[in-house]
């Protein structure tokens, strides 16, 4: 399939996502580090049934 790709998280994204879970203190650090993957690759929709994801800035969630 040529329509997603997988990305795997590095330890180097860690720094950002502790800031991004400061941040929106209702994200995991899991969901911090989708969020700072998704603007690492300029991704603004997540499909989810996590409402945490909601009134987040520049993230539109699909459910």
């Amino acid at each position: 399939m040529d329509n997603f790709t997988i990305k795997t998280q590095t330890k180097k994204l860690y720094p950002k996502a502790m800031q991004t879970l400061v941040k929106y203190h209702n994200l995991s650090f899991a969901d911090s580090v989708s969020v700072e993957i998704m603007k690492l690759m300029n991704i603004h929709e997540i499909a989810s049934f996590d409402d945490k994801f909601d009134n987040k800035k520049g993230i539109l969630r699909l459910h």
